[in-house]
């Protein structure tokens, strides 16, 4: 899937402007990445269009753990939003993921995450 088709995605699955889900992608990306291991970082980002890989920042040292609620926060803080607008956010950029990267990869990535945060995105 190509960044633009992407962006287009999550803005149908969200209802949100352009810009706000790209903003919203950014800032879920971001955090997500420093919820993984680098290995699994990696094979996420050999999924990904280019853009996409650029908003995946490997954490320095080990992943940071955190919670479904610590997840959602930083994402509502970075953007200045209130938690409903941001778990919307979290939500849309979550399920067009679902569709431009492989179900093991999806597979993956909810291994490594808390189960109240894995339960937030479904």
């Amino acid at each position: 899937m190509q960044y633009r088709e992407f962006i287009k995605k999550v803005q149908a699955n969200s209802g949100f402007s352009d810009s706000e889900c790209e903003q919203a992608t950014q800032v879920f990306m971001e955090t997500l990445s420093s919820r993984l291991t680098s290995q699994e970082l990696k094979d996420l980002c050999s999924q990904l269009p280019q853009e996409m890989v650029d908003m995946c920042e490997p954490a320095a040292g080990e992943m940071v753990k955190m919670s479904g609620e610590e997840f959602l926060e930083r994402i509502a803080q970075r953007q200045n939003i209130d938690s409903a607008r941001a778990k919307k956010q979290m939500h849309a950029v979550w399920l067009t993921l679902k569709e431009a990267v492989s179900e093991g990869e999806i597979r993956d990535i909810q291994s490594q995450l808390p189960e109240d945060l894995r339960e937030m995105l479904h």
